[in-house]
């Protein structure tokens, strides 16, 4: 199967709660979640070189290779919480980024949010800005440059 063989099938990526822990404040406390494609290991490098240049989108995968060294356990393997099951064929190697179905379980751990909005899983927000653009203004924000002081 092809990278983009899910989009032919109009499939969903499979995702799943990991047991690498998020950084950030204790009251967004949550486990990574990734989202998994197969890939052919010829592909592996030329994908890991692509998206890691994406940081402010999922960037470049958090791990490639047996589902359990993340926490994923075989329950959730053969059943995924989210997404579509996306089966892995003979030869391919299942590689997972990071998802944004993170921040809506993020959110779950604290009691003192009335409101939120996130996106579906599966389905990104897009804009027009730009990836560089997108660099300027987070570096440009109060916030960042407080932490940074």
């Amino acid at each position: 199967m092809s990278p983009l063989e899910i989009l032919k099938k109009k499939k969903n990526v499979s995702m799943f709660k990991t047991s690498i822990p998020c950084p950030g404040p204790p009251r967004f406390k949550c486990d990574l979640v990734v989202s998994m494609r197969p890939m052919p290991p010829n592909l592996l490098n030329k994908a890991v070189q692509i998206t890691s240049e994406y940081a402010l989108a999922h960037g470049g995968p958090v791990h490639s290779g047996p589902p359990g060294d993340i926490g994923i356990s075989d329950e959730q393997w053969s059943s995924p919480p989210w997404g579509d099951k996306v089966t892995v064929n003979e030869g391919e190697v299942p590689t997972f980024w990071a998802c944004g179905v993170t921040s809506s379980l993020s959110v779950t751990t604290s009691n003192d949010i009335p409101s939120v909005v996130t996106h579906a899983p599966g389905c990104m927000f897009v804009t027009d800005i730009v990836e560089q653009e997108g660099k300027e203004a987070v570096s440009s924000l109060s916030f960042v440059k407080m932490r940074e002081e």
